[in-house]
């Protein structure tokens, strides 16, 4: 996964001695293609993020510890390809963004599951 710009900045600041409050939580958003390093290109006709949490980083990298499920598809169809991290539900700023390993091909009723342990943010 690439950072967003808004991390990109955040992290010179801290590094310039600009204090940064860390995100109290983190949500998946869901892209048809590369949303780009802003996150706002592609993005899902569904269109609720899901709150995610991560292990402790190991290596620069970090792994998720919890599953995101969305149930019930009702969005149409679509392939969902790219993911992106954002610091809340509705606003908030993008941390991350990446492509999945295989896309998932959405119709309504189906289940995006993205289980605990299948998402990883690596800053290397």
């Amino acid at each position: 996964m690439s950072f967003a710009n808004t991390t990109e900045n955040y992290v010179m600041d801290h590094i310039a001695g600009t204090s940064w409050t860390a995100p109290t939580a983190l949500y998946i958003k869901l892209h048809t293609g590369d949303p780009g390093e802003d996150c706002t290109s592609l993005p899902s006709a569904e269109t609720t993020r899901k709150v995610v949490t991560f292990g402790a980083a190991s290596g620069g990298t970090v792994t998720s510890n919890s599953t995101a499920s969305w149930t019930s598809w009702t969005a149409g169809s679509e392939t969902i390809s790219h993911v992106s991290i954002w610091t809340h539900l509705t606003a908030g700023y993008p941390v991350m963004y990446g492509g999945l390993d295989s896309p998932r091909d959405m119709e309504n009723d189906d289940t995006l599951t993205i289980s605990s342990g299948n998402l990883t943010l690596s800053a290397s």
